[in-house]
């Protein structure tokens, strides 16, 4: 009986120390919960024109704030004023709007007013231009391909197109002599290449056993080679690749400010002992433009790596070039026909053996 006793007397105090547990914690909570309320309710605002700062005391004053502010950002700025029903957070963007300034609750009636952080400015570029040619003289390579331009074949200064395209490692050259030369894009034969010079398409079935195009590699001034499908500027039959050669112009030889020149060229090779001489001449008048140039290489038939004379290999070629340009307001319309002799006698069947 005395242990009920004991439990009955034990649980008023603990109701009682709960009590007042819950009511410690309480007040915050609803305090809180007032300057909230009081925040987000509307009432009287009269703040008439002036200085940004004047401004804001006024409206602490009147809605009951306790505001905080940097003197140096309001300083020289003035507002046009406000009158009416707002919310305190409505008045604040009312009367900071076009200032550069924010403001942010600290506490349920505590405001601190601040200079909105600048947005990062980004840079201004000036304009780029990004311009590409293939096949107009300049040797621009397409994505699969290769190209000279006059400069690199200048500085080669190839005798043949083996020499042409000794650098090139997607491009083989088979054959000695010029006339068993012929040219492997990728292992795939030149007869099964579109090929071209100055834009004419070339018979690719001349004889068997024989090259399918002798050129003289000093008449060019740009060549390019476009391995696999080639672009749909090289014509039809271009599937497997294709080979663009484009002779010299007026332009690529006449020296700035003149209207007539020249030129004479000889080299000499010492195996085979041969000779070659060149001269050109050309010259523009008005819209009118002329080349023609010509080359002869005489010489006799060269050794091999052993030692050994290799029969049919006697140079005797003549190279002849001739162009006229007409060119008229952006418009040009071109004339040009090359020929290449051979004199030598040379096997029945050129690429057999070499």
């Amino acid at each position: 009986m005395s242990h009920h006793l004991c439990s009955r007397r034990a649980l008023p105090a603990f109701s009682l120390s709960l009590g007042l547990a819950l009511l410690a914690a309480a007040p915050p909570t609803v305090e809180a919960a007032a300057g909230e309320q009081s925040v987000r309710a509307t009432q009287h605002f009269d703040i008439p024109a002036g200085p940004l700062a004047q401004a804001l005391n006024t409206l602490a004053r009147q809605g009951g704030l306790t505001l905080s502010v940097d003197p140096a950002a309001v300083a020289g700025q003035r507002v046009a004023g406000m009158q009416g029903e707002f919310a305190v957070a409505d008045a604040l963007d009312q009367l900071l709007a076009g200032t550069g300034l924010h403001y942010r609750f600290a506490g349920p009636r505590t405001v601190i007013v601040e200079q909105t952080a600048a947005a990062p400015q980004g840079a201004v570029l000036s304009p780029l231009r990004v311009a590409a040619g293939a096949g107009r003289g300049d040797g621009a390579e397409g994505m699969h391909g290769v190209g000279l331009s006059r400069g690199d074949i200048e500085r080669r200064n190839p005798a043949s197109v083996k020499e042409l395209f000794a650098a090139e490692s997607s491009v083989a050259v088979s054959g000695g002599p010029s006339l068993s030369q012929k040219v492997f894009v990728n292992g795939i034969d030149e007869n099964n290449l579109a090929v071209s010079i100055d834009g004419a398409r070339q018979n690719n079935r001349v004889f068997h056993h024989a090259g399918t195009n002798i050129i003289d590699p000093a008449l060019l001034k740009l060549a390019r080679v476009d391995a696999g499908v080639a672009p749909a500027d090289a014509g039809p039959g271009a599937l497997g690749g294709a080979i663009v050669y484009e002779t010299v112009d007026v332009d690529d030889l006449l020296a700035p400010g003149r209207s007539l020149g020249g030129f004479v060229t000889g080299g000499f090779a010492s195996n085979g002992e041969t000779w070659r001489t060149g001269a050109a001449t050309y010259g523009r008048a008005g819209s009118f433009e002329a080349l023609g140039y010509v080359q002869r290489a005489q010489g006799d038939d060269y050794k091999d790596g052993a030692g050994d004379t290799v029969p049919g290999t006697r140079t005797d070629l003549l190279s002849l070039l001739g162009k006229l340009a007409y060119e008229q307001d952006g418009h040009r319309v071109e004339f040009s026909a090359e020929q290449l002799r051979d004199h030598a006698k040379r096997p029945f069947r050129a690429n057999i053996g070499a």
